[in-house]
């Protein structure tokens, strides 16, 4: 990772995404969010412009379980995980959604290229 942005207003989110300078999006739930048991309506949304872009977007989670990865996937995100994990493990996540992000590019563009 070269340059990392922390937004407190998801509305300054389309300024970074639309231009292309983002490659992965992280999302921080509020410390409210039951658990273990979590209906996808409690958990925040991911950044419709984000979604729009199809930029992956990650969700941290202070009380993770399956069924907060399941609430987190349904609502889609690319991947949740806990907000206590230890940084290195968000970092390698981040960089595996970034891995996937350019994988389907260079398909993408390899599809293009041969038709």
């Amino acid at each position: 990772m070269v340059h990392a942005v922390g937004l407190s207003d998801p509305g300054e989110l389309s300024l970074h995404v639309e231009p292309g300078r983002v490659d992965v999006v992280v999302v921080s739930a509020p410390r409210t969010v039951p658990d273990p048991v979590v209906p996808a309506g409690a958990l925040p949304r991911p950044p419709d412009v984000a979604v729009r872009s199809g930029v992956p977007c990650l969700l941290l989670v202070p009380a993770f379980s399956r069924a907060v990865a399941r609430a987190a996937l349904t609502l889609g995100y690319a991947a949740a995980m806990s907000a206590d994990a230890a940084p290195r493990l968000v970092y390698r996540r981040v960089g595996a959604l970034m891995q996937r992000v350019r994988r389907s590019g260079r398909a993408r563009g390899l599809v293009d290229e041969n038709v």
